[in-house]
């Protein structure tokens, strides 16, 4: 039964290195073949498929490494039972197996050495591809999207400029609690505005909790509450209300907020 299962992992071993060797001469062989732009993109999506492939038949080699160090440990291990039987010419002929059986031990031993020599040539071989798959790779994708922005510059430079009127609201953090002191909008926290009092007793600006909610209406982006923006929309330029913000907003309006002005009351 021992002897058995040695053989049924020697095959499996075999049948994973034959694998493992033809799908990394694929592997590489497709990398050295030149392909046209539109095709680097599924080029990429075989290459990491691959190497997936590979990760997983390393795995199962060292599985069976593993199994092949067990039964060679099983193998160096002799049977302490006495020899059953009673007559001479039976106990000679159990000798006559018992070396037979010694002598195919190890020839195998022998030859399990051998295949563990190549697992290991063929691990170090798998370590110095994966790192030339990994940058095929990078630079095919690389290449995709260098000519993928190339392609829409134009549109991108218009998009940017309203991107970074909304990236103020979406990351402004803000101190200032209600009644403190303050020179802009800036200096208070969010969902409170910079007032700026003139009266006849006293000239003051201080903080001034709003915390307007979402679909309310709005002058500037300071009233409306922690992760709402005042957003103006470009079919109604006479009205602006709080909303989240959102990547389709830089298309359809603008957001306000004034980080360094104040709201004047008399």
């Amino acid at each position: 039964m021992r002897y058995a299962a040695v053989l049924v992992s020697l095959c499996s071993l075999i049948t994973i290195v034959g694998s493992i060797r033809s799908a990394n001469q694929s592997a590489v062989d497709s990398l050295e073949v030149d392909v046209p732009p539109s095709q680097l993109v599924s080029q990429a999506r075989r290459e990491r498929k691959e190497r997936r492939l590979l990760r997983k038949k390393k795995q199962r080699m060292r599985e069976l490494r593993e199994e092949i160090r067990a039964l060679t440990l099983s193998l160096h291990q002799t049977p302490d039972t006495p020899p059953q039987g009673k007559g001479e010419q039976k106990h000679k002929r159990k000798d006559r197996r018992d070396h037979k059986g010694v002598k195919w031990r190890k020839n195998l031993l022998e030859k399990l050495k051998v295949i563990v020599h190549r697992l290991d040539r063929m691990e170090r071989r798998i370590l110095g591809v994966k790192p030339y798959l990994t940058n095929k790779a990078e630079n095919s994708t690389a290449s995709v999207t260098i000519s993928t922005t190339a392609a829409k510059t134009s549109h991108n430079s218009t998009q940017d400029l309203k991107i970074r009127r909304i990236q103020p609201a979406i990351t402004r953090s803000r101190s200032g609690e209600n009644g403190t002191v303050c020179t802009a909008h800036k200096d208070c926290r969010p969902g409170h505005c910079c007032h700026h009092f003139i009266t006849k007793e006293k000239d003051n600006t201080i903080c001034v909790m709003h915390a307007l909610t979402e679909n309310i209406p709005c002058i500037d982006g300071c009233q409306c509450s922690t992760q709402l923006s005042c957003f103006l929309p470009d079919s109604n330029l006479t009205e602006a209300f709080c909303k989240k913000a959102s990547s389709i907003d830089v298309l359809e309006g603008t957001y306000l907020y004034r980080q360094d002005s104040t709201i004047i009351d008399v």
